[in-house]
């Protein structure tokens, strides 16, 4: 586990967090309605979460989706994926230069 995630989730809460990660890209892809958090405040929460960890965790995403996914999925998810770190980033750190270009 990277050091970031190890402040915050210790190893043995770790599965727990997995299944709740699980839940909400279900939801976010498949509409499935299942998640019940509010991702906003939990990384607001954390103060040591900043704006420069959102590019490397999107890049590690994007590399996942690529190695799993057939190309015009991975897009897909990368896609969505970016919007949701631009608006969790933007939340974060309230710069409204970060504000994503939805169009």
């Amino acid at each position: 586990m990277a050091p970031i995630f190890a402040i915050s989730i210790s190893a043995d809460a770790w599965p727990s967090h997995e299944d709740k990660i699980t839940r909400f890209w279900a939801n976010a892809i498949l509409h499935e309605r299942d998640y019940q958090g509010n991702p906003m405040q939990a990384h607001r929460t954390q103060g040591h979460i900043h704006a420069e960890h959102f590019p490397i965790w999107l890049d590690l995403f994007q590399q996942s989706a690529e190695q799993v996914l057939p190309p015009s999925k991975a897009a897909f998810m990368i896609r969505l994926a970016r919007r949701i770190g631009a608006s969790l980033q933007m939340g974060i750190t309230n710069d409204a230069r970060l504000v994503p270009n939805l169009r």
